[in-house]
């Protein structure tokens, strides 16, 4: 069907039961008789429409709309992607609830556009509907999609691979836990061996702040771990004695091997060469595998 606040398609729940003792039990669902069902209770509901066509102004009023009919408000899960969003919507649930008990108008634009399966409804159903919403404010679930996925899990437990008691944080939380473990490792770390790290990190460039080069590192490594599967870190250990960076440094540097390759292959061995003979002189010698 068309509607001025989107375009709605109806699917009838036939596993639905609403409240046997509440007054929405007992009217049949008239408004939505579009699929030919005669099913009493409601549908599920796709809305179609594009930003701006009034999505939000729709789900508050689904969300009444089944409140109404019985269903308890800590069973109705209402989800969107930022927090922002779940607070206005959450707001408006309210505001528009409100609305409905002290002003008669608003009574009658719920039941002519947003669903309600009555004929009428008085400023005591108003009241009652409010009330049973703010009894059930506490267990609400109008929530971002990211935290339910976390929810679930979550209630998974260990199969889920995630540890106890981990949550989700936003993006400044996650800034800010990234700077204080920036400053417990620069703090508890050798000063030569940081300044070392930090020229590394800035090719070799001077930097006038620390902590801005380490971000950018972290942030690029998290990503790269974030985007890789788990047998991508699965490296066999590097050479652990100068015999053995010494034979790789040779091979690499075998004219005879070398004379088949690409001119572009003959310079990163030459590179790659070259790096392992500053590792030995800066180190002092081969690298340590640490277990």
């Amino acid at each position: 069907m068309n509607d001025p606040q989107g375009e709605l398609e109806f699917v009838p729940d036939p596993g639905f039961r609403p409240d046997p003792e509440s007054e929405a039990a007992e009217i049949s669902d008239a408004g939505h008789d579009e699929d030919g069902s005669g099913i009493d209770g409601p549908r599920h509901l796709r809305i179609l429409a594009s930003a701006g066509t009034g999505k939000t102004f729709r789900l508050v009023g689904r969300f009444l709309e089944l409140v109404d009919r019985g269903v308890e408000p800590e069973r109705i899960l209402a989800t969107t992607f930022t927090r922002a969003a779940a607070g206005e919507i959450r707001d408006r649930i309210f505001r528009d609830a409100a609305a409905l008990v002290v002003d008669p108008e608003k009574r009658e634009e719920a039941i002519r556009e947003r669903g309600l399966a009555r004929e009428t409804m008085a400023a005591a159903e108003a009241a009652s509907l409010l009330e049973r919403l703010v009894k059930a404010m506490p267990g609400l679930q109008v929530r971002t999609l990211d935290s339910v996925f976390a929810s679930i899990a979550a209630g998974l437990g260990p199969a889920s691979g995630i540890p106890a008691g981990a949550r989700l944080v936003e993006a400044d939380e996650s800034a800010a836990i990234l700077r204080e473990a920036i400053d417990v490792t620069v703090s508890e770390t050798d000063a030569d061996a940081m300044l070392e790290t930090l020229e590394t990190l800035g090719s070799r460039g001077t930097k006038v702040t620390i902590v801005p080069v380490v971000e950018r590192a972290v942030a690029n490594l998290l990503t790269l771990h974030q985007e890789s599967t788990p047998d991508a870190w699965d490296w066999s250990a590097p050479p652990r004695d100068d015999e053995d960076l010494a034979r790789i440094r040779d091979l690499l540097l075998d004219e005879d091997r070398a004379k088949t390759w690409p001119a572009g292959v003959r310079k990163a061995s030459a590179k790659i060469a070259g790096l392992i003979d500053e590792v030995c002189t800066r180190d002092g010698g081969g690298w340590i595998l640490i277990a």
